[in-house]
């Protein structure tokens, strides 16, 4: 996707033909719950700092997903099972 500067933007309504021109008034008012957050702030912040913790709760659930992953299937094979065992035996030569 492409993105248009004002001028390049304006440049394009200009060249639409008169039938399809539509007027479009750009608001560069700051609103006020964004006053001292946004980018048309003077001030700017730094980025947040991320890290790693190698004994955090994430990161032993992402070193054990894979065995996890594998309960949950033996879990349902089991369900399963368990009802294909509680069926009549001959149940599956009548339907």
């Amino acid at each position: 996707m492409q993105f248009l500067d004002r001028e390049e933007f304006r440049q394009d309504v200009d060249d639409m033909e008169d039938d399809n021109r539509r007027e479009i008034e750009f608001n560069d008012a700051e609103p006020d719950f964004l006053k001292g957050v946004s980018s048309k702030s003077k001030g700017h912040f730094k980025p947040v700092k991320t890290t790693q913790d190698e004994e955090g709760a994430m990161m032993k659930a992402a070193q054990n997903q894979s065995e996890f992953s594998k309960q949950r299937k033996d879990v349902k094979e089991a369900k399963q099972r368990e009802v294909l065992m509680a069926l009549p035996k001959d149940f599956l030569k009548i339907a």
